[in-house]
């Protein structure tokens, strides 16, 4: 794989552990997940 995929992967990953960490609160946690992928990725 290359760098990007791997680092794809990791972020994918921490975003999945952020969602599980707060699953008491999942609207929350789907904003905390969707503000970062829109700030990192647009």
């Amino acid at each position: 794989m290359d760098e990007d995929k791997l680092i794809m992967i990791d972020t994918q990953t921490d975003l999945m552990e952020l969602l599980s960490k707060y699953s008491e609160y999942p609207l929350q946690a789907l904003g905390m997940c969707i503000k970062t992928i829109t700030d990192c990725y647009v």
